[in-house]
This record gives structure tokens, C-alpha cells and sequence, in this order.
């Protein structure tokens, strides 16, 4: 077994972080890229990148190591970091043949530093090839479940217990690795965000997504993202994200300098195919989970059964496989206490966002109606005064209609020398009529003598005076007498 079975999980298991946005001023048109100017980042990358098979010629020949409980030969797979351990030795309790493991079994690897196991089946030519394995490392409280088909091909899921004095946490990861490519997907069951990693050609394409119904407080975090990175220094050159407020932003990196553009639409189809090559790559190693997963338990049947016995080691060690995992049953407890306390906060804070929200949406709404009423009342007091305008402009006009009446009056008193007194000088061929008074009121019986002015009136351009006596008399001018005296008819 190598000691290195495991160690892409801990290389993996950090995430490279997502530069916040800067975008440009908003004056500043955002460019639409062609699909060639950005495919051409992607051919970059893997213009520089160094074929892994030519490497792997270089990488040193297998080594093998005899297990102390076997007295015939009985090959293990090793490698030199082990051998070189202090105090290295290992153990098979499976059978042997052709000088090589065989069978079913269990390959136990201790030394003073370190102490790692894995049920496997073994081929008898020393590898385990095309069948499930579980790799357990008690120092490093890492665990494999996997199906290899070659020292550089994998498919399965990993998991790491990361543990301190003040957290806890464990990741999961399950995917394929190979000499060519790896695609996989790490994610913790204390934490919402889950990511997937392509890495093939030189150019890796990630993504990081968050639960859904995770309660975001803030429009502003990452609620999504696909990023193009260069994986030698895990620096982006592409990136599309969607923030939880709603707000999508795609940006161009160069140099450090980074830039908003629109991707085109057939680069985004290029991207999303990538991520489900890795969810169909997920897919398997999940077929290849479940078979470790059942290997797993026909052994464990065997091995806790409280008979097993494996010459040369102790019960306890050899039974630590048994149970593992509970001493982390508290801690895992505690961090998933932590985690629900954390969402029970990310949901107090949304509501408490929410409540804000509708508060000043409430708020505007009150402004808006209290601007809608003042408006109202403008435009009610701006109508009273129109109407108002109106009435003077016709008081007005009225007053200038009697006026041109009494210009007209006082011209054609000036031109009575020239013409008849008894007719209009608008129209000439009428006489002046005096108005009747005013009979709906009060009845006037003509009468001679003393009389006081109780009326007057302009008609025919002539000023008339109405007397109480009932006797109507044309002005001279254009004012009436306050009292007339009549003799006679």
C-alpha cells in the first residue's frame, strides 16, 4: 500500500478564493468578448502546460514489502517513504500466492510516525486493480473509499477530519483522478458551499455554490460561481458569479488587472459542459463508493466479529478499524451544534434584513403618499386659482366690454351733428328702444312728479335710467341722475 493513497483530499481540500468584484465605472461600456477572445484564455494555459506522461516515465519502479505474520513470501505494495520510517512494518491478514497478497484482506502499515490500513483485494501480482478499496489513515484521520485501475487512476470518495482545539470539520470529496485529468467534488456537512474542480490541459474550471435556502443576510456574498484558474498558482482569467442580491458579474483577469465583460453565449455552453463532465464523472466514483462501501462491510463482518486474530499485533490495534470513527462522535456532535446555531443566525439576521427591508419600503410608501397628497393639494389650490384667474379675466373683460360701450356712447354723442340721435352708429337703420323695467319683481304704475333711480342698464350703446315711478329716461352721458322730476307723458 502506498502512504500516499490519500494525500489529493488534503491537497485539494482548500479552496482558492473568488477575488471580490471590481467593477468598472459605470461609464465605462462593459466590452462583449468573442468566442475566440475567450477561448483564447483557456489556450494560454494549456500553451504552457507540461504533458503528466512524460513524467511518469521518470517515476521509480514499484516496491514491494513482506509482511512480519507471513512466512511465505507474500509481496505488499510500499514505498520508499515508508520503508524509511522508523520501526516500519506491516501486516496482511489475507492469503498469499505466487509470492504476492492475495485475496481479501487487510494491509496494516505502522511504524512510530505513522499508521495507515486498507481493505483491499489483491490481485496476486502485486495490485489491487478494478477492485474496491478503503484506506483508513489514523494519523492524519483521513479515509478512502475507492476503486483504482492503475498507481494513477482513481475513482471514489475521500474524507478528511480536520480537527483543533477550538473546530472541528470533516470534508467530503468524490470524483476521478488519473494521469490525464481530475474531476471531483469536495464539500462538508458544515458548511452550505460545494465545489467542483475540473483539471485537464494545464486549465482547471471550478465552480463554488451555495446551498439553496441558505439564508443570506447580505445582496453582496457569492451565492454562485464558475471560474477558468490557472492551477500552478490557482490564479482565475475567467470568471461569471451571481451574488445573492440577484447581481451577475463576468469578468476577464490580465495580469492582476481585472476587467467586466460579457461573456458570449457559446463560451458559457463550453463552460457548463465542463461542469457536467465532472457531475457524470461524480456519478461513477459514486458507483465506485457504493462497491468500497460493501467490501467495507463483508470484512468489517469478518474482522469485529471478536475471533479475528492477526499474528503479531495486538487486539486493540488490530481492532482500531472497528470503530474508528467514534472518537469523533462528540466533536462531530459539537461542530454540528456550531453549524445550526450558525444558520439559526444567518435567519435572524435575514428576517431581522427583511424586516428592515419592508420597513423602508413602508417608509417610502408613506413619502410617496404623503408627496402624492401634497401633490394633490398643489394641484387643487393650482385649480381654485386657475378658476379664480378665469372669473377675474371675465370680470375684467366685462369691465372693458362697458367701457368700449361708453367709448362708443361718447363717439356717437361726438357725431350727433352729423347724424340722426334716433339711430345706432353700428347700426344705422334701428332706432333706440328703451328697455321695459323690470316687472317680475315689483310692479311700476308710470306716474308724474318726483322720482328716485332704481335702476339702470346699457342697451342699444345708450345708458337708460329706471326710475321708481316706472319711467325710464335716457342718459345724457354716463351717469344717471339719483332723482328725476317728470311732467306729463
Amino acid at each position: 500500500m502506498l502512504i500516499g493513497s490519500v494525500s489529493l483530499l488534503s491537497a485539494c481540500a482548500s479552496v482558492p478564493n473568488i477575488p471580490p468584484p471590481r467593477m468598472v465605472p459605470l461609464e465605462q461600456p462593459i466590452r462583449m468578448l468573442t468566442l475566440e477572445q475567450a477561448m483564447s484564455h483557456e489556450r494560454a494555459l494549456q500553451a504552457k502546460h507540461v504533458e503528466v506522461p512524460s513524467l511518469l516515465a521518470a517515476l521509480p519502479e514499484k516496491l514491494y514489502t513482506q509482511p512480519i505474520n507471513k512466512s511465505e513470501p507474500c509481496k505488499l505494495p510500499t514505498s520508499k517513504d515508508q520503508l524509511e520510517r522508523k520501526n516500519f512494518r506491516a501486516f496482511w491478514d489475507g492469503d498469499c500466492k505466487n509470492g504476492y497478497a492475495y485475496g481479501m484482506g487487510r494491509d496494516i502499515a505502522i511504524s512510530d510516525t505513522h499508521h495507515v490500513e486498507e481493505i483491499t483485494i489483491h490481485n496476486g501480482n502485486g495490485n489491487s486493480f478494478g477492485h474496491p478499496s478503503v484506506v483508513v489513515d489514523f494519523v492524519n484521520n483521513t479515509a478512502g473509499y475507492r476503486v483504482s485501475q492503475s498507481d494513477y487512476s482513481s475513482a471514489g470518495l475521500f474524507e478528511v477530519a480536520q480537527s483543533n482545539v477550538a473546530n472541528f470539520n470533516v470534508i467530503y470529496q468524490v470524483g476521478e483522478t488519473s494521469a490525464k485529468k481530475k474531476a471531483f467534488a469536495f464539500a462538508s456537512p458544515f458548511s452550505p458551499v460545494r465545489n467542483r474542480v475540473l483539471e485537464e490541459q494545464g486549465v482547471r474550471w471550478m465552480s463554488q455554490e451555495t446551498a439553496a435556502g441558505y439564508p443570506f443576510d447580505n445582496p453582496s456574498q457569492l451565492e454562485s460561481g464558475l471560474m477558468v484558474q490557472d492551477p500552478t498558482n490557482n490564479q482565475p482569467v475567467l470568471a461569471l458569479e451571481r451574488y445573492a442580491g440577484g447581481a451577475i458579474v463576468q469578468r476577464v483577469f490580465d495580469n492582476g488587472v481585472q476587467e467586466a465583460v460579457r461573456l458570449p453565449a457559446e463560451y458559457l455552453s463550453h463552460m457548463h459542459e465542463k461542469f457536467a463532465e465532472i457531475d457524470r464523472t461524480i456519478n461513477k466514483a459514486l458507483a465506485a463508493h457504493g462497491r468500497a462501501q460493501q467490501l467495507e462491510r463483508e470484512y468489517l463482518h469478518m474482522a469485529c466479529s471478536g475471533k479475528h486474530v492477526i499474528k503479531g499485533l495486538d487486539s486493540a490495534t488490530a481492532t482500531q478499524i472497528c470503530n474508528w470513527r467514534d472518537k469523533f462522535a462528540e466533536a462531530y456532535a459539537q461542530a454540528q451544534a456550531k453549524y445550526d446555531q450558525h444558520l439559526a443566525t444567518q435567519r435572524a439576521k435575514q428576517e431581522a434584513q427583511a424586516q428592515r427591508n419592508h420597513q423602508l419600503q413602508q417608509e417610502r410608501a408613506h413619502q410617496f403618499n404623503e408627496m402624492a397628497a401634497a401633490h394633490a393639494a398643489q394641484q387643487a389650490q393650482a385649480q381654485l386659482e386657475y378658476q379664480q384667474t378665469m372669473r377675474d379675466l371675465e370680470e375684467t373683460n366685462r369691465q372693458l366690454q362697458q367701457t368700449t360701450n361708453r367709448i362708443i356712447e361718447s363717439n356717437a354723442r361726438f357725431g350727433s351733428s352729423m347724424q340722426p340721435s334716433t339711430y345706432d352708429w353700428q347700426q344705422p337703420n334701428r332706432q333706440y328702444q328703451a328697455p321695459k323695467p323690470d316687472w317680475t319683481k315689483r310692479t311700476y304704475t308710470p306716474s308724474y312728479g318726483p322720482a328716485a333711480l332704481t335702476d339702470k342698464r346699457w342697451e342699444n350703446g345708450v345708458l337708460w335710467c329706471i326710475y321708481s315711478n316706472g319711467r325710464v329716461h335716457q342718459a345724457g352721458g354716463t351717469m344717471c341722475p339719483q332723482q328725476m322730476f317728470f311732467q306729463g307723458q
